[in-house]
């Protein structure tokens, strides 16, 4: 796991400007990654697909509980630091695409695990709750007022089409807070 003061040593070595476009937060605090990654109900027989890895810190935490680990990043630059960071981890794969057009049927009733960007939220659970029949399950980091309406019950003003879809195919439940202050930038 990368310290705060790591994680922007890394960005000015290689000269890496994290992208608001793409709404690259990365986490910094380690008891929050630890209170993250314990949440997901795992063991060492499981794959878990990670959404946004970053540059890992949820990638090591999950490597460690589990059999594999695809981690999925879409940005470049950002991808290729993370596979020097987890080389010398045999049961992690990193990929260098974006997730919305991820080929699902490749890994079956695997767990996905990420924080993920407010931006691109609504798309990946609409393609999430799509190949529903083939997740184990799903623990995903969202911005609180999504996870509002994703927990929203009938006839409230947060109830909608999201709400509606997620809550029909998967069992939605607030696991924990994370603090602004968890991330970086």
């Amino acid at each position: 796991m990368l310290t705060k003061p790591q994680l922007l040593e890394l960005l000015r070595t290689h000269q890496v400007r994290l992208k608001k476009r793409l709404g690259q937060h990365h986490l910094i605090d380690p008891r929050i990654i630890a209170r993250v990654v314990a949440s997901c109900v795992l063991d060492h027989e499981d794959t878990v697909v990670e959404i946004g890895a970053g540059l890992g810190a949820l990638t090591e935490r999950l490597a460690a509980r589990v059999k594999h680990v695809y981690a999925v990043e879409v940005d470049r630059v950002i991808c290729e630091l993370l596979k020097a960071r987890m080389a010398h981890l045999s049961n992690v794969q990193v990929l260098c695409q974006d997730i919305l057009t991820f080929a699902w049927d490749r890994y079956p009733h695997s767990h996905i695990a990420g924080t993920i960007p407010y931006h691109l939220t609504s798309p990946i659970l609409i393609r999430l709750c799509e190949r529903s029949t083939q997740i184990a399950g799903a623990w995903l980091g969202i911005q609180q007022e999504v996870a509002s309406r994703l927990t929203a019950r009938p006839a409230t003003k947060a109830y909608g089409r999201l709400s509606i879809l997620v809550q029909y195919r998967f069992t939605v439940t607030t696991l924990l807070d994370i603090p602004r202050s968890a991330f970086f930038p």
